[in-house]
């Protein structure tokens, strides 16, 4: 119970200002990086096309990934591309060609595996890859794809 002298708990951090301010996220500000002391010492400059294309992730990841794969995925001229690995052409990741030309070209009549715990069934789709890439036109199929979908996403 809460009384003149002695506030309840939840009151108390209700208006308690280290709490306010622990809970704000704070932008870090890029010159604090180790790596942009180096850079800024060094001098050197990228050329025009990765200045683009690191001008472009940073841009990206102001944003919520979800926004932004969901603006790509509804622009009618995306190209095709799994879902999963836009995500990782978003933020300059690695992207796995198997999950390219699986979700390009190899059909599974199969996609959910089931579990049985205690006499209930459980299904649940499964994230297997159907095709991997084996051979050197599998590569070539899976890499022009992606060309394809990071010239979207980059387009310089």
């Amino acid at each position: 119970m809460e009384t003149a002298d002695k506030p309840s708990i939840s009151s108390k951090w209700a208006r308690s200002p280290d709490l306010i301010a622990a809970t704000k996220r704070q932008k870090p500000n890029d010159a604090d990086f180790p790596w942009s002391i180096h850079e800024t010492i060094s001098g050197q400059r990228l050329c025009d096309d990765l200045q683009k294309t690191l001008t472009l992730l940073r841009l990206y990841t102001k944003f919520n990934l979800k926004l932004v794969k969901s603006s790509i995925l509804a622009s009618p001229n995306a190209p095709q591309f799994p879902n999963s690995e836009w995500s990782n052409i978003i933020i300059g990741a690695m992207v796995n060609l198997n999950h390219v030309i699986s979700g390009s070209f190899a059909v599974s009549s199969d996609n959910c595996d089931v579990e049985v715990i205690g006499g209930i069934q459980f299904k649940f789709g499964a994230a297997h890859t159907t095709k991997h890439v084996k051979t050197s036109g599998d590569w070539f199929i899976a890499w022009g794809l992606y060309v394809q979908a990071a010239s979207f996403a980059f387009p310089h």
